[in-house]
């Protein structure tokens, strides 16, 4: 199971490659290329993908690579699509408004979710959807009126989302992460439409209405129908209701009062927290018969996707752990509010050139804030943490304010202590972080005469959160020493992401780092799904996604350059992926064939493949119909691309409607 795990993620990551190859080449431009040409590439694209897709659902590979990797190219060729619809509108001047491309790019992948069922096409649907409405109201087609185009489109949100929301909660439609994500969006809707409008009488009904809702999920996930997933993101909703109006009120108040009132807020937000995830806690232990049905298809969409490792733990939603991070978000939120009203009123309370200098007011009140919580470990762990990090808050901004090497050193080094002393990955992940911001300001006052400072103080927290990465696995084995590793490894993917853009540094330097960047990331993905770390995978795997992403408006190389690129480098994974799926069918692993995960069979074939002629037919007419008007076919340079990417002088059409054209550089 664990070389199937390596040639799954082979495979995506060298659809990953293609897919970000495609869309750097679109963007690109090529000159090389006529219009037509541009097109009927667009077109082939997509139609690899799809022949791709039908072809693996006939293969016979080792362990559902069949069903997982036909499934895999039958998304990719919806996003080829998409692709090629932004393409025909670039290079033709068509200058189609982004939800009409958006509209579009749904169509397809909307009919292909109601053919195969296949729950990532859902998501993918999910999310054209939002922001095929998204552009839609932006664009205000109903209403110039802007509070009256706000009222439209919440409400069109809050609507769409309570109807999806309804048929995943009823089964009707099989996507837990539709069904978490309508709820989500429901609430964000409504939360927007209550502290939209000055209009005092609607403002209150919408604000009624918000709390209707909310109060309406307490009751029936918690008296009807027990869920203590809905319950958490109804608890999480509540808490941003509350927040969201405390920060309204602080803003229209400007006395002394608003610091006063934030930290009592601050006191019963986090009070409420604690008791209302102790009362959950103590509902019912097992599973309601929701959660029991719902158990079964619980799964993400990259679950979905990518089938990773520790299957039967991924295909079940955790609402402990849900419970957890959302009782972290509430903590971070009061902690935040509690340090700006604290920082506030010393700040008023003090002068900076006065007896009691401001920055040494903040910097003795933090300690006064964490050397009691570290000394006091009984103290309860929110109250204790709270207080902690809104101490470490206050003691960050007064060494950066008193610019005092010393001081900030023992700053650092009560830091060091703290995260010794304090127990919870959430807690270590965070108080990690606050260490390597008060790292980067003790490096700042050591550095900052020096030339090239900024790059030397990245390339410095690179290699101290590698170190600390690498001494984690020295001695035994702690609850302590697994924080360390996952604390120094998030900054390490963040730091070594963040030096691929700095400015040259020596010879080379750019190229050095982004290849060293691409290489350590690629191996870490498959060095922990050989060790069988789950977190660690998708860890690694999304910020090897997101090199790929910031690397559009990398300067290196020119988007025809890094198209190429990663087309072949696509293409050497899809190969080695491939050659060692046969290797491992050859050696006596057994293998799945199309009956069990199949789109293609029976009428399903004819109506997906009704669906790709009409994607092909949509690109073939907008070839034709834009390739008979001559001034078309002066294309202009990508509009998104990176400005060493665009193209000198261009020519596009100034006014379509009168037929007059103009040139510009």
């Amino acid at each position: 199971m664990l070389r199937v795990n390596m040639i799954r993620m082979g495979f995506l990551m060298g659809i990953a490659l293609l897919l970000a190859a495609i869309f750097y080449l679109f963007a690109a431009n090529w000159d090389g290329l006529s219009s037509s040409h541009k097109m009927l590439t667009s077109a082939g694209f997509v139609l690899f993908f799809y022949v791709l897709s039908f072809g693996f659902s006939r293969s016979k590979l080792p362990l559902g690579l069949t069903g997982f990797l036909s499934g895999i190219f039958l998304v990719a060729g919806c996003i080829a699509f998409g692709a090629a619809a932004a393409l025909a509108d670039q290079i033709y001047n068509l200058q189609q408004p982004p939800y009409v491309i958006c509209l579009i790019s749904l169509l397809p992948s909307l009919m292909l979710a109601w053919i195969t069922r296949y729950k990532p096409l859902y998501v993918l649907t999910y999310i054209l959807a939002h922001f095929t409405l998204y552009f839609l109201f932006d664009y205000r087609l109903f209403t110039p009126n802007v509070e009256m185009n706000t009222l439209l489109a919440d409400s069109t949100f809050a609507a769409f989302n309570l109807a999806l929301f309804l048929l995943a909660q009823t089964k009707r439609l099989a996507s837990e992460i539709v069904r978490l994500a309508s709820f989500v969006m429901l609430h964000i809707s409504l939360l927007n439409l209550a502290g939209a409008f000055d209009h005092a009488g609607l403002s209150l009904f919408m604000n009624a209405l918000d709390i209707a809702v909310i109060a309406a999920c307490f009751y029936y996930f918690m008296r009807i129908r027990l869920d203590k997933t809905m319950l958490t993101l109804t608890a999480l909703a509540a808490s941003a209701y509350t927040v969201a109006k405390f920060i309204r009120f602080s803003l229209e108040t400007e006395s002394v009062f608003r610091f006063v009132l934030g930290i009592v807020f601050v006191i019963v937000l986090l009070t409420a927290n604690v008791l209302f995830f102790r009362y959950m806690n103590k509902l019912g232990n097992k599973a309601s018969t929701a959660e029991r049905n719902t158990e079964d298809y619980k799964e993400s969409a990259v679950e979905a996707a990518a089938q990773p490792v520790n299957g039967a733990a991924s295909r079940t939603t955790d609402h402990h752990l849900l419970g957890s991070i959302v009782s972290t978000i509430i903590t971070i939120v009061g902690i935040i509010i509690g340090s700006i009203s604290v920082i506030g009123l010393v700040v008023l309370l003090t002068d900076e050139n006065g007896p009691i200098k401001t920055q040494y007011a903040l910097y003795a009140l933090s300690l006064l804030f964490i050397v009691p919580m570290l000394l006091l470990p009984r103290v309860n762990a929110v109250v204790r943490y709270t207080v902690f990090t809104v101490g470490f808050a206050m003691g960050l901004v007064s060494i950066a304010w008193i610019e005092k090497t010393p001081l900030s050193i023992i700053f650092l080094a009560i830091a060091i202590i703290s995260w010794l002393r304090l127990q919870g990955r959430m807690q270590h992940l965070i108080t990690y972080m606050l260490m390597n911001i008060a790292a980067a300001i003790v490096l700042y006052q050591l550095f900052q005469n020096m030339h090239d400072a900024y790059s030397s103080i990245i390339i410095s927290l690179t290699v101290l959160n590698a170190a600390a990465y690498g001494s984690s696995y020295v001695g035994t084995n702690g609850e302590r020493r697994i924080h360390l590793r996952e604390g120094s490894l998030l900054f390490s993917f963040i730091f070594l992401l963040w030096v691929t853009s700095l400015d040259p540094v020596f010879a080379y330097s750019v190229a050095l780092f982004n290849v060293l960047a691409f290489i350590l990331l690629t191996a870490a993905v498959f060095l922990f799904i050989k060790r069988e770390q789950m977190l660690e995978t998708a860890g690694s795997f999304f910020f090897w996604l997101l090199f790929l992403a910031i690397k559009y408006y990398d300067y290196l190389w020119t988007l025809l350059n890094k198209s190429v690129t990663l087309a072949l480098l696509g293409i050497i994974a899809l190969g080695l992926s491939y050659w060692f799926a046969r290797r491992l069918l050859k050696g006596g692993n057994h293998y799945e064939g199309s009956g069990k995960i199949d789109f293609f069979v029976g009428k399903s074939v004819w109506l997906i493949a009704a669906v790709v002629l009409l994607q092909l037919g949509f690109i073939g007419y907008q070839t034709a119909a834009n390739e008979r008007l001559p001034s078309r076919n002066n294309h202009a340079s990508a509009l998104a691309a990176p400005a060493n990417d665009a193209v000198s002088v261009v020519t596009i059409s100034a006014v379509r409607s009168s037929g007059s054209y103009m040139s510009y550089s």
